[in-house]
């Protein structure tokens, strides 16, 4: 007997010692930035306190697979009331929610509903697709890959009334952009792209993509407290907490209240998910299971899949090399490789990222618009930076100094001038070796390896840009999310100038009429005033010269139309360009009109300098101030065609 107690005791005691060895491994662990796990939360505090001038409310989680590390509210959800930010608080997870569609598409795919190289049209409504330009197949994966070659929306996919949310089919009919890229050979982010999966899903499930996402993903992982609607009406408690937060844009030289910032997103997959920090972290802990017991799939191999590569850095079609995307995950380059999304709507920034090797896993959450030092400065805070990896090597140097424009554009119809005006990515020299800057903005550029460099925004926001150059010589720049293409100079500056060109043109247009209202004005005024003969006879020479020959009054009265033509334009224009990126509301009804009439009045210049040109001979007067008008006026009509102001249909 004492022999067995013995035995027992011994037992207890080395299970003791190997149970502590285990918790003194998991004590032990550090992250790949060098942080013991032990340590992550009071290294977040401090990085918080660092910038708590720049805080509204934010929300953080760490997790270690299925354990959660670390878990902190931050700041108050609504400054003006006071509202401490706590685990009932919400907020939009903006693109995030597009997880939920590759998630969707990866269960139909799982049970042989849907094939990753069939073309998508086998899924959609005869003729759904009215605007490819390419007779190549658009496929599952060109839409969780963004390579199927769209172009950006040109008209609004958010609304701000609740009476104009309408189905995602029609939300996806009216907001069609154009295909201005071959499939598979450009990467540009697209909305449109992710919404359409996500109506692929409705048509193949036979239930509405809400209910889907709502019976599929949010009951099997008990997220109770997560909404999928754009007015978050699946879910009363969502709604009801969304209009307690308030969203902000804080920066060094302001603070600005947006209020509730209510939007209603019409294509709702690609970003109207909204919710608590706990229900997104439930969401994360989902891809770092074991893939046996994934409660998103069935099979075992299927996270498996959603995990591995569907798309690299480098050449189009490249099979290996470095990940781009997973199966609409993208791979984000830190001291450690890393997958996820980030988020972004008119009032919140989010950011999901995890190490499916490790599981240690990043969730932040905040109500500030655009913000990078939280969203991206943790996530770099845990996982160190790309430039201490040891496995790449600098073996040339190539001057990549330019500008470089997105592939996330639009380069058809009316928007067509925003390609040269935004998106755009100018880099210049530095003294450091294989160091670069943006010309415009803050960030800088270091080379890491003969085709990476890493660029920093110096706000928290770090990503690396693959340098990869085409058979046809042009040069590229890729970020995670889009390619951006090195500029040809001469061609850029030329349509700059344009541009200028036409703007000043019409500003002159605006200034000839003000000058011509001016003078008749005062010139009735003063033959009021002095009603004289003397007067009359002094102005007689001036009247006879006024009047002219009926050809040059021709010519006059045609003058004085085409600047007022011009002065339209100029106002359609502003209403139909500019206006919306103000906060102003763009929608095709209200453009067409206005680009068919712009169609209309480019002829009118064209008249007029072809009648102009006709009659020189007879014109006596003034011939330089009919010149200069006839030059604007071709400038602005060949302006209204060559950047497509008349074209709605984009």
């Amino acid at each position: 007997m004492k022999r067995f107690l013995t035995v027992i005791l011994m037992c207890v005691m080395i299970m003791s010692v190997l149970d502590v060895r285990v918790l003194a491994s998991e004590v032990d662990k550090k992250t790949p930035s060098g942080i013991a796990y032990r340590d992550i939360g009071q290294k977040i505090n401090g990085y918080m306190k660092e910038r708590e001038d720049g805080l509204a409310a934010c929300s953080v989680a760490v997790l270690d697979g299925q354990n959660t590390i670390y878990q902190g509210y931050y700041g108050q959800s609504n400054r003006k009331k006071g509202t401490v930010t706590n685990d009932h608080t919400v907020y939009e997870w903006g693109s995030i929610s597009k997880l939920l569609i590759w998630v969707s598409v990866m269960q139909l795919y799982e049970e042989g509903k849907l094939d990753f190289d069939t073309d998508i049209s086998e899924y959609l409504p005869d003729g759904f697709l009215t605007k490819r330009k390419y007779p190549d197949k658009i496929t599952m994966l060109n839409l969780m890959n963004h390579n199927a070659g769209w172009q950006e929306t040109t008209y609004d996919i958010e609304v701000k009334e609740k009476s104009k949310i309408v189905s995602l089919k029609k939300a996806l009919h009216e907001s069609e952009p154009s295909q201005i890229y071959r499939p598979n050979e450009i990467t540009a982010y697209s909305n449109w792209g992710s919404a359409l999966a996500a109506y692929i899903v409705e048509r193949i499930s036979g239930v509405s993509y809400g209910k889907y996402v709502g019976d599929r993903i949010f009951a099997p992982l008990g997220m109770k407290h997560t909404s999928v609607l754009p007015d978050c009406s699946d879910n009363p408690w969502v709604k009801e907490e969304r209009q307690k937060l308030n969203c902000y844009s804080i920066t060094q030289d302001s603070k600005e209240d947006y209020g509730s910032c209510i939007r209603y997103i019409l294509l709702y997959p690609a970003g109207s998910a909204t919710g608590t920090l706990g229900d997104i972290v439930t969401f994360a802990k989902a891809f770092t299971t074991d893939s046996k017991k994934c409660p998103l799939f069935k099979k075992e191999n299927t996270l498996n899949t959603m995990l591995r590569a569907s798309s690299y850095y480098g050449k189009p079609g490249a099979t290996s090399g470095m990940e781009r995307v997973c199966h609409g995950l993208w791979t984000m380059e830190y001291a450690t490789e890393v997958k996820g999304h980030a988020g972004n709507t008119s009032g919140c920034s989010t950011n999901l990222v995890f190490d499916d090797k490790t599981g240690l896993t990043v969730v932040v959450m905040t109500n500030e618009v655009g913000e990078t030092a939280f969203c991206y400065g943790i996530p770099a805070l845990i996982y160190g930076s790309f430039k201490d990896r040891k496995d790449f090597a600098i073996t040339k140097t190539t001057d990549i100094h330019g500008i470089y424009q997105s592939a996330r554009s639009i380069q058809k119809g009316f928007f067509k001038y925003s390609y040269y005006t935004g998106g755009l990515f100018p880099i210049s020299k530095t003294n450091a070796k294989g160091g670069y800057k943006l010309s415009i903005g803050d960030g800088t550029l270091t080379q890491i390896s003969d085709q990476v460099y890493l660029f920093d925004n110096g706000n928290g926001m770090q990503g690396i840009q693959y340098l990869y150059q085409n058979e046809k010589g042009e040069t590229y720049l890729q970020q995670f999310s889009s390619d951006y293409k090195r500029a040809n100079s001469a061609v850029f500056w030329m349509n700059i100038i344009l541009l200028l060109l036409c703007v000043g043109a019409i500003i002159l247009a605006y200034i000839s009429v003000i000058i011509i209202v001016v003078k008749l004005i005062s010139g009735r005024i003063i033959f009021i005033i002095f009603k004289r003969k003397n007067y009359n006879n002094q102005n007689s020479s001036k009247q006879r010269e006024n009047t002219g020959s009926s050809k040059e009054n021709l010519i006059k009265w045609l003058r004085t139309g085409n600047l007022i033509v011009m002065m339209i334009v100029g106002v359609l224009c502003y209403q139909y360009i500019i206006q919306p990126l103000d906060g102003g509301t763009l929608t095709k009804s209200i453009v067409v009109w206005k680009c068919i009439l712009n169609s209309i009045l480019s002829v009118f210049p064209i008249i007029y300098t072809t009648v102009f040109i006709r009659e020189w001979k007879h014109i006596v007067a003034r011939r330089k101030r009919y010149l200069l008008t006839a030059i604007l006026g071709v400038v602005v009509s060949f302006s209204i065609w060559y950047w497509q102001w008349y074209n709605f249909v984009c």
